[in-house]
């Protein structure tokens, strides 16, 4: 087996322990943390914490999303609702999203904007 295959399946096991955790949480709150790398690529980290039943708290990187050019509060978005889709997370567990970011008042409008729109899709999942 080469190594590329080996790092595929690492890759594909914490995939499908992911979802089987996220089947397991009671309440989950996000992080979201923006960087730029050395090549100016825009990054942006995931972070989950979830809660089970017997107050078992796990965290894990949800989703690591490069952006080629900057990102919009949009683009930060349509991230994290594809990262909760792809994980299987229940949006009606979701309680608490952070962000930390160092950028401009403009970036902090968007991402307020980003939590107002968060919350209105979680309100819709939930009807």
């Amino acid at each position: 087996m080469t190594i590329t295959r080996r790092v595929e399946k690492i890759g594909y096991d914490l995939h499908d322990q992911l979802q089987s955790n996220a089947q397991k949480y009671v309440s989950v709150s996000l992080a979201l943390d923006e960087s730029t790398n050395i090549v100016s690529t825009v990054q942006l980290l995931i972070f989950l914490r979830g809660v089970t039943n017997d107050f078992q708290v796990l965290k894990e990187l949800l989703a690591l999303v490069s952006f080629m050019e900057r990102a919009r509060g949009c683009d930060i978005f349509e991230a994290v609702c594809d990262a909760i889709d792809k994980s299987s997370l229940k949006w009606s567990k979701i309680r608490q999203m952070f962000f930390a970011t160092k950028n401009s008042l403009e970036k902090w409008q968007q991402i307020f904007l980003v939590f107002l729109l968060f919350t209105a899709q979680s309100a819709i999942y939930t009807l």
